[in-house]
């Protein structure tokens, strides 16, 4: 007799059937809960890690001000007649 004839034997009476739900039940809860468990130990972790990124984006920014913006250099005539020659045009 093996494991699968027991559990039958078990359901197939009464009481028997009552019990092993409510066991079932009962150990179908703890899974859920370990498995909760588990899922909110790691949102937890991710959380811890991007409030640690925030706070070092926050604090280790750059920073505009000083800094120039590149001018744009005016083409002379020549340049842009060179431009569209070779196909480069607008």
């Amino acid at each position: 007799m093996d494991a699968k004839d027991k559990v039958i034997e078990k359901e197939t009476s009464p009481k028997g059937s009552e019990l092993t739900e409510k066991k079932s039940l009962l150990d179908e809860s703890r899974e859920a809960a370990s498995e909760m468990k588990e899922q909110l130990d790691r949102r937890e972790e991710i959380l811890n890690r991007e409030e640690r990124l925030a706070a070092d984006n926050l604090l280790g920014g750059t920073t505009e001000a000083g800094q120039e913006t590149p001018e744009k250099k005016e083409e002379t005539p020549k340049e842009y007649a060179k431009k569209i020659l070779a196909g480069e045009g607008e």
